[in-house]
């Protein structure tokens, strides 16, 4: 079963950093590709850094880090945001959730922040995380995906 349970975040996280890639943003990539593991990284540096984004990120209730990749560095910043799929995949999140869950935070100069999605978009949105999470954000755009109760906003 842990097998499976490993493949399936890793599966996820390639899923996820396609998903990112679609709406525009860049994983960082090796001859493998952007991730054979349960993480992947962003090149940050459009976004003023990893750290940068992941406050913006932690608004919308996702966890992410900023982290230092092999690339032109981020003044101030670490020029990648580290993302990673244990808990996503803990919570039941699958692979055909990805899609959605990538076009969530609308990525702009500044940061990820959660705009100008359609509303079916985050309704389909907030519906994955709700279903699997149990969580309620405080307004359908801003869904909280922690299932720590003194993490919640």
């Amino acid at each position: 079963m842990a097998g499976a349970y490993a493949q399936a975040m890793i599966d996820t996280a390639q899923a996820l950093a396609a998903g990112l890639e679609a709406e525009g943003l860049t994983p960082f990539k090796t001859h493998a590709g952007a991730t054979l593991s349960h993480q992947f990284a962003l090149e940050a540096a459009e976004f003023g850094g990893g750290q940068a984004a992941s406050k913006h990120l932690r608004k919308a209730g996702f966890l992410a880090c900023g982290i230092g990749l092999p690339i032109a560095e981020v003044a101030g910043d670490m020029n990648g945001l580290r993302i990673g799929t244990p808990e996503l995949v803990r919570f039941g999140m699958t692979v055909a959730d990805m899609p959605h869950l990538a076009k969530l935070p609308k990525w702009q100069s500044g940061g990820p922040a959660l705009t100008s999605c359609s509303s079916s978009t985050k309704a389909e949105s907030l519906s994955t995380f709700q279903k699997y999470s149990g969580a309620r954000g405080s307004a359908p755009h801003t869904p909280q995906i922690h299932h720590r109760p003194w993490l919640r906003s």
